[in-house]
């Protein structure tokens, strides 16, 4: 039985973490087909060029926000999945995204596993709530 691959995009700007993030998804079972945005704008370049299943969204870019990149996803696909990840937490910036409708906040540093069972999880939802039951 043949299935199609999640979609994940990073909108992450240090290089190290996204690359290892990337990877660990790429070789999960089952695998994730991953892009990775540096930046705000390059993040939003995308998601007008293709549709994800995840997004996952670093508070701090170096042009834009999480905050105002999580607004503009929500413009271009209310329903997606948003992951938000931030090395700088608080109570009231978790507050603040999930009043955005996000489905998940993570403090770095995290456990990549965690991520991954997390993202995979999310798809599976997703993928039930799409396809019902019986048709």
């Amino acid at each position: 039985m043949s299935q199609t691959m999640a979609k994940l995009l990073i909108a992450e700007d240090e290089d190290t973490l996204s690359y290892f993030l990337r990877r660990t998804l790429e070789e999960s079972v089952p695998p994730f087909a991953v892009e990775v945005a540096g930046a705000g704008a390059e993040a939003l370049k995308r998601l007008a060029g293709s549709q994800f299943d995840v997004i996952i969204v670093d508070l701090q870019l170096p042009d834009m926000d999480g905050v105002s990149l999580i607004k503009a996803v929500r413009q271009f696909d209310p329903f997606v999945k948003v992951i938000v990840m931030t090395a700088y937490g608080s109570p009231e910036a978790e507050i603040e995204v999930k009043k955005l409708g996000i489905d998940a906040y993570v403090t770095k540093p995290f456990v990549v596993e965690e991520m991954r069972t997390m993202i995979a999880q999310m798809v599976a939802e997703t993928t039930v709530c799409a396809g019902g039951a019986g048709a």
